[in-house]
């Protein structure tokens, strides 16, 4: 028997812990997984507003999504210079991934990103997010603790998934997909 004031739920769909982040050249399906990380991933879509106000007093009448957006940011715990190009966005990546050079670049680079997360009872959570440039900011922690590496995404709009075939305007910057459980 139920307790008091408790919802209707699908416990199937309830989620903790972190997933895989795999990254790769945008434009395909990316593969690499990228290892150790510090809680997983945090994925934030952003939609901003403008209202429009009418009368006197003024009331909102209407309201248009004028900016969106998606970051993706995980923590990653492996030396991986390579990767801390891609988080750049302008940085090179040499020797297999072990070389980092930075300075004078003024094309981004590209990168396709998909986070994977298993629920508990079997669903699966997917996002893709099918064109992004590494946010600019990757600090070096050299500190007395593990050492850790954010690293941030922001996606770009892309007109073709990793199939090739065409978006729609409306699904340009990402795809979250939820897979019921068996």
């Amino acid at each position: 028997m139920g307790g008091w004031n408790v919802p209707n739920y699908e416990r199937q769909r309830f989620s903790l812990g972190p997933g895989v982040v795999y990254l790769g050249i945008a434009g395909l399906t990316p593969t690499v997984d990228v290892g150790g990380q510090r809680s997983g991933m945090v994925i934030e879509p952003v939609s901003e507003n403008v209202d429009i106000d009418q009368g006197n007093p003024a009331m909102t009448v209407e309201t248009f999504s004028r900016l969106q957006s998606v970051i993706a940011r995980f923590t990653d715990l492996e030396w991986n210079p390579g990767r801390m190009a891609q988080a750049l966005g302008a940085g090179l990546s040499e020797g297999a991934g072990n070389i980092m050079s930075f300075g004078g670049r003024v094309l981004t680079t590209k990168m396709a990103i998909k986070f994977v997360h298993d629920l508990p009872y079997g669903a699966k959570i997917e996002a893709r997010i099918w064109n992004a440039r590494g946010e600019g900011t990757h600090p070096l922690n050299f500190t007395d603790d593990p050492h850790e590496f954010e690293m941030s995404f922001k996606a770009i709009v892309a007109h073709t998934d990793w199939a090739g075939a065409a978006l729609p305007k409306e699904k340009q910057l990402m795809r979250l997909i939820y897979t019921p459980g068996s």
